[in-house]
């Protein structure tokens, strides 16, 4: 202790603060926790003492089971240094009789066993439990019960609202990227960027390309901040764009998690997928094209902003020698990218290489007319469309009170065993559809950006190989490529 310094008086305390997990600003937050400070602060100075030290848990639960708060455990090893512990209710404590158990028995180590809150109602201003009697301990318990409760019911009131809601249609929650704050009107600018990235997902354009894409142009999620491909992509998986109400079902125990695609909201009584009362963005048909494309891809897919490939034919030319892929390197000494393998058996002038297999792509689109295979219909959508109607009659029945409850659920049941399968073969058909690509032309070449023209130029080449030049020949020489077409 300094020279001169005076010993601190009065008891000192452990003030223990915690904001539940909400989905507020920053700032209303900062500002909630702040109140908490100081609200003990003036407690500990009420009951003349002063805080020890404030141990705050931001944005941690105080009534699911298993969360971790890192404070909250500094806390209860710290208490038996202070004389009692601070909070400003209760409930910022604990809403969990099992860890008020564990209170109880650090806070009896404290020289004053005591837990105070704040209470305006009061006399004195705040209330004690004296857990060092068992009627304070008993009130402490009692009222940790009460408390969770309270927040019991008041979780069963928010998801029967929120049940209620779901059925009806109505969105809740943080507006998604395409809507309006309020989520019943459409963003322009928000919705046509989504059905330019379905058009491009159609036309094979990677996801990492429209992510890049849109960092340029400045585009960010309703929170604020840029997206990243993962959630491109989830969001064009999402069913609110068809106009569907969004609702992320629970997997069964042993079972896989339900694809993205499939988290359409259900009417709690009839098992009927729920429309949005928010405006579709895409079609459904244009909507299950993009899911069936997606879902098709391998992950992770090959393009990446942080790791672009530059040049044409990287990985897709192969020496002739050792059968090793060539990727492209720029030469500081030639100015200009050259292709060669690990083992620098076989190098050659990149961009012309570049230029020659461009012109015999030319010259293949020329001779070759570009065909678009026809769209095909599902094979088992007779019988899709017929199970469908045979479940809106189902419902139809037990609206005008022909069929009982019981009945009705048995009846639909039997169809759903039906319907489910045949929509996830749908699924699965659309896919294999997908994957069908219309032949390349010069001028879809002439509008692609550097990845669509890399994903052209491997839609028609399975490979190129590339001999060792002739002794002597520097000029580039197209008898050394032999491009392998599929």
């Amino acid at each position: 202790m300094p020279v001169g310094a005076q010993p601190l008086q009065g008891p000192r305390f452990a003030a223990l603060e915690r904001l539940s997990t909400v989905k507020e600003s920053a700032q209303n937050q900062a500002l909630a926790l702040e109140r908490q400070h100081l609200g003990n602060e003036n407690l500990a100075r009420l009951l003349g003492g002063t805080v020890g030290d404030h141990y705050c848990d931001p944005d941690k639960s105080g009534y699911t089971e298993g969360v971790v708060r890192p404070e909250f455990d500094r806390c209860m090893r710290d208490l038996p240094n202070w004389d009692g512990l601070l909070a400003a209710d209760l409930d910022r404590v604990t809403r969990d009789p099992a860890i008020g158990e564990v209170i109880i028995a650090r806070v009896r180590q404290c020289p004053n066993p005591v837990v105070y809150t704040r209470n305006p109602e009061a006399a004195c201003g705040y209330e004690t439990f004296d857990l060092s009697t068992e009627r304070g301990r008993e009130s402490f318990r009692t009222n940790i019960i009460a408390i969770r409760r309270e927040a019991r019911k008041a979780s069963e009131r928010q998801a029967s609202r929120h049940q209620q809601w779901r059925d009806a249609g109505r969105p809740v929650g943080m507006r998604g990227f395409g809507e309006q704050k309020g989520k019943l009107e459409l963003d322009q600018r928000e919705s046509d960027l989504i059905r330019a990235a379905a058009a491009d997902i159609l036309a094979g354009k990677p996801v990492w390309t429209i992510c890049q894409e849109w960092r340029e142009a400045g585009v960010v999620s309703p929170k604020g901040t840029p997206f990243g491909r993962s959630s491109i992509r989830n969001l064009l998986l999402s069913p609110r764009l068809a106009g569907w109400r969004v609702h992320k079902p629970q997997p069964q125990r042993g079972q896989s998690p339900v694809p993205r695609s499939e988290w359409i909201a259900l009417d709690s009584l009839t098992g009927k997928p729920v429309m949005s009362l928010t405006p579709a963005i895409l079609s459904q048909e244009t909507w299950e094209k993009v899911c069936a494309e997606l879902e098709g891809r391998s992950e992770p897919q090959q393009v990446r902003p942080n790791n672009q490939a530059t040049y044409l034919l990287g990985g897709l030319c192969i020496c002739a020698k050792c059968t090793q892929p060539m990727f492209g390197h720029h030469s500081q000494a030639k100015g200009y990218h050259i292709y060669k393998c690990d083992k620098g058996c076989v190098t050659i002038h990149g961009p012309e290489l570049d230029k020659h297999i461009v012109r015999l792509l030319t010259e293949h689109w020329a001779l070759a007319p570009e065909v678009t295979p026809e769209a095909q219909p599902f094979p088992g959508e007779q019988e899709l469309s017929q199970l469908e109607a045979r479940r809106e009659e189902l419902e139809g029945a037990y609206a005008q009170g022909l069929l009982t409850l019981q009945g009705f659920l048995s009846a639909q049941g039997s169809v759903n065993e039906l319907l489910e399968p045949l929509k996830a073969d749908r699924r699965s058909w659309l896919r294999s559809q997908a994957v069908e690509k219309p032949l390349g032309s010069v001028e879809l070449w002439r509008q692609a950006d550097p990845a669509g023209q890399r994903l052209m130029v491997r839609q028609e080449l399975a490979l190129v190989k590339v001999s060792q030049a002739q002794p002597g020949l520097k000029q580039f020489d197209p008898r050394r490529v032999e491009p392998v077409w599929r």
